[in-house]
């Protein structure tokens, strides 16, 4: 019964690399890639990318940063379960009633969305974490 729950253990924590990473095995080195602090081939990280992209799109990176360090300190896998049953996902904590797991798992199209989401609203108020650091 122990090895069981060890193994679902296992499961439950490494499903989301298996699924996100696109492949038939967990792939540490790609996995390493989206880390905050590690560049792969020339490549900016994924923080840098993100804010990046906020930038491009004439945000204030800053308050990005802010927002993501509140929200999900730049964890790609990160989720929060809300009392109305809905779940945030991912980077940008983007809803579940909203953006599709797939969507909000991905830090570079939730990057995107969330952009998308900052222009119809006209600030980044639709984040919890707006109000905190505001």
């Amino acid at each position: 019964m122990r090895k069981v729950q060890i193994i679902l253990i296992l499961l439950v924590l490494l499903y989301p690399a298996y699924i996100f990473a696109g492949r038939n095995e967990v792939n540490e080195d790609l996995m390493k890639c989206d880390l905050e602090v590690v560049q792969c081939d020339g490549e900016l990280t994924m923080k840098e990318w993100v804010l990046n992209e906020v930038n491009q799109a004439g945000f204030n990176p800053k308050e990005a940063e802010q927002i993501i360090n509140c929200e999900s300190n730049f964890n790609r896998f990160a989720t929060h379960k809300n009392r109305n049953g809905s779940t945030d996902n991912g980077v940008w904590q983007l809803n579940n009633n909203y953006t599709s797991p797939e969507i909000a798992f991905n830090y570079k199209t939730a990057t995107k969305k969330a952009i998308e989401m900052r222009k119809a609203w006209g600030s980044w108020k639709a984040w919890v974490c707006w109000d905190l650091i505001n």
